[in-house]
C-alpha cells in the first residue's frame, strides 16, 4: 500500500493465470504440504471459492476460480484505495493470462476481466482509460468467463 502511494502508480495490475498451481492445491486439498506453502494457500479461504468438481468440470472450476480470486483481489484493492479510484488518479484492472486459450482469444492473450470492480464487459469497453483502443481490439482483450456448467 505504501508504495501505491509513495510512487503515485496510476495503475495496479491484478493478473491471474492458466492452471495456477495454488488453486489446484486448494480446490484438491493441501493437507501433507509443508507449513509454509500452506500458510499461503490459507490466502484463498476469504476468496469464496468453488471446491466441488468432477474429473469432467474440474478445468472449468479452476478457471471460475481463477476469475473469483481475480474479482476478489480487485475489490480489495478497491477498497483500499476508493479515494484514489474516486479522484481518478488510480485505475485497478484484474487481469487473466490465458496460456490454455480457455477464453478462445489465442494461446497466451492476457485479457480483462474486470476494472475497479466493474465486470461488465460493455462498460469496460466504454470506460475512458481505453478510449484509444480499437472496438475490434477491445472485443478480444476485454472479457469474462461464462459457465457451461449447469
Amino acid at each position: 500500500m505504501v508504495g501505491v502511494l509513495h510512487l503515485k502508480t496510476p495503475v495496479i495490475l491484478i493478473l491471474g493465470h492458466s492452471d495456477c498451481g495454488a488453486l489446484k492445491a486448494f480446490m484438491k486439498g493441501y493437507d501433507n504440504i509443508e507449513d509454509s506453502i500452506k500458510k499461503e494457500i490459507d490466502n484463498l479461504r476469504p476468496v469464496g471459492l468453488l471446491k466441488e468438481y468432477t474429473a469432467e468440470n474440474f478445468e472449468e472450476i479452476l478457471l471460475l476460480n481463477a476469475q473469483k480470486n481475480i474479482d476478489y483481489q480487485v475489490n480489495f484493492a478497491v477498497k483500499t484505495f476508493k479515494d484514489l479510484i474516486r479522484n481518478g488518479k488510480l485505475t485497478v484492472i484484474g487481469t487473466y493470462y490465458d496460456f490454455k486459450n480457455e477464453f478462445d482469444k489465442g494461446h497466451g492473450r492476457m485479457l480483462i476481466l474486470n476494472v475497479n470492480g466493474e465486470k461488465n464487459r460493455n462498460k469496460i469497453k466504454g470506460l475512458p482509460v481505453f478510449e484509444h483502443i480499437s472496438r475490434e481490439f477491445k472485443d478480444v482483450i476485454i472479457g469474462r468467463y461464462s459457465t457451461k456448467i449447469k
